[in-house]
């Protein structure tokens, strides 16, 4: 094979690729990790229009995170004490950019309320 036809081949071969790399794009964001602290507040109203209590499974995500539309996402945060599996349903604007503020109920499963704050890493479901 003459190494004009080598090029070619290889860069048909790269543009067949293409599409299929566009569509893992979203599965690639679902496995990247993030690190951060999470927090707890006390929830209600979030920004995605939800109405939440305390005792719900949800979280807010700093503002980074819900411009590329995070609502009614899926998280799963982990910490040295476990994991759990959360709704995105608020902004929190003071959070760090890789920081997750849980509902009570959620930050129990992961933390110490007395503390207040704990290490995690979290990505989307």
């Amino acid at each position: 094979m003459q190494a004009g036809s080598f090029i070619t081949l290889f860069f048909l071969l790269g543009l067949a690729l293409v599409p299929a790399t566009i569509d893992a794009l979203p599965a690639l964001e679902r496995r990247k990790e993030y690190w951060g602290y999470g927090t707890f507040f006390n929830v209600g109203l979030g920004s995605c229009g939800m109405e939440s209590v305390d005792s719900d499974m949800v979280v807010a995500l700093s503002f980074s995170h819900m411009q590329s539309g995070a609502c009614g996402r899926r998280i799963k945060a982990t910490s040295s004490r476990g994991s759990i599996t959360c709704t995105v349903v608020d902004t929190c604007p003071a959070c760090g950019e890789n920081d997750i503020d849980f509902s009570p109920a959620a930050f129990e499963q992961i933390g110490d309320p007395a503390a207040g704050r704990v290490s995690i890493h979290w990505t989307f479901e």
